[in-house]
């Protein structure tokens, strides 16, 4: 075997690992790839979704709470003062300003019992109605592959070329190895 033909061995194995490497990141951005990654994706954002206790306790907060506050509070006092009236006139006739900051404070206390209850049970059922999965992998397909692809080759392109290098460094190896076995076998 000439050195010739053991170069050409050698560059046609590298070359093979380089058009691997290039054919390899072009697959993983067609659109059942998409479509797979996508499914893939919206199961994992759905599991954590039910899974995590982040948003409840968000919600559950004492300091949320607070700062919702002086909104209900004006919203109770618009019922006392002004709805209450409409809807009861006889007995708010009867009522005075104490009775009526004693309705108001009762109110409060019942909210500051029930908002948190009244939170935790819609997010509960929040949960386990809202399908991230799907509204995910229906966004994610809505992307053109080729974005992604650009977006990906933009953000990755170092690993992308380590990548490509890796492959080529193997095929290169292996034509030497192939030399190896050829001249040896000889």
């Amino acid at each position: 075997m000439t050195p010739m033909q053991m170069g050409i061995i050698v560059f046609f194995s590298a070359f093979t690992g380089w058009v691997v490497s290039w054919v390899t990141t072009r697959l993983a951005f067609t659109t059942y790839s998409q479509s797979r990654m996508a499914d893939k994706a919206g199961q994992v954002f759905q599991q954590e979704f039910e899974s995590s206790n982040f948003i409840d306790q968000q919600l559950t907060d004492p300091i949320f709470f607070d700062k919702m506050k002086p909104e209900i509070e004006r919203h109770v006092d618009l019922f006392l003062n002004e709805k209450l009236a409409t809807v009861f006139p006889l007995l708010y006739k009867f009522m005075g300003e104490k009775t009526l900051m004693q309705f108001k404070d009762a109110f409060m206390i019942e909210i500051d019992l029930l908002f948190p209850l009244i939170i935790r049970n819609y997010m509960s059922t929040l949960k386990k109605e809202i399908r991230l999965d799907t509204i995910i992998a229906s966004r994610i397909n809505a992307i053109p592959p080729k974005t992604i692809r650009l977006q990906f080759f933009k953000y990755a392109s170092k690993e992308i070329f380590y990548f490509r290098l890796i492959c080529s460094l193997g095929g290169f190896m292996m034509g030497i190895f192939t030399v190896i076995v050829l001249y040896l076998a000889r």
